[in-house]
């Protein structure tokens, strides 16, 4: 969980894709709008360096079928475009 701009956001797998959802709460999402952010596995989110980051592991992140393929080929590294105020998306770079 991470609080940012006076809300708390959660961030989750399910199912292929990665999700977040964000409350005024930190013990309570329930009736708040669940949004996709990606197909991202065990993501982990982080401000570094004025950036915010996100991880991705086990398979290229453009590599939809890697769920038949090798799941050991490390962790990668992208960016977020999270402006002040705005919703989380992967960065294009």
């Amino acid at each position: 969980m991470i609080p940012k701009d006076g809300r708390y956001w959660l961030f989750f797998k399910h199912g292929w894709w990665t999700h977040y959802v964000s409350s005024p709460s930190p013990l309570d999402f329930s009736d708040q709008p669940v949004s996709r952010l990606g197909y991202v596995h065990a993501a982990e989110v982080f401000h570094w360096r004025d950036t915010w980051w996100i991880t991705h592991c086990s398979g290229d992140p453009t590599e939809f079928r890697y769920r038949q393929s090798n799941r050991t080929r490390g962790l990668y590294l992208g960016r977020l475009d999270w402006p002040v105020g705005g919703l989380p998306r992967l960065a294009d770079d």
